[in-house]
């Protein structure tokens, strides 16, 4: 039924990951932040006007996902007061 431009399926992508800054020369973490991030994606020719998607299939999820997490992750690190 895709072709009649009903969704053809769902992905769901998950990512969890732990990011610690540490002093190389003393060994003392600086930060440490866990992160959790996911995404829900609708498959189907006519749901995905716009994004990094081949007819309705999901090409950047996880660089998607990485991405917003080092974007806040730099915001964090700037805003700590390291010592």
């Amino acid at each position: 039924v895709w072709f009649l431009g009903l969704p053809a399926g769902t992905s769901y992508n998950e990512m969890v990951l732990t990011m610690r800054l540490s002093d190389v020369s003393t060994g003392k973490l600086l930060w440490e932040q866990a992160y959790n991030r996911n995404s829900k994606i609708v498959q189907g020719r006519y749901y995905s006007e716009g994004r990094y998607y081949s007819m309705g299939h999901e090409n950047r999820g996880y660089a998607d996902l990485y991405q917003d997490i080092m974007n806040d992750a730099v915001d964090e690190i700037g805003r700590s007061n390291l010592e």
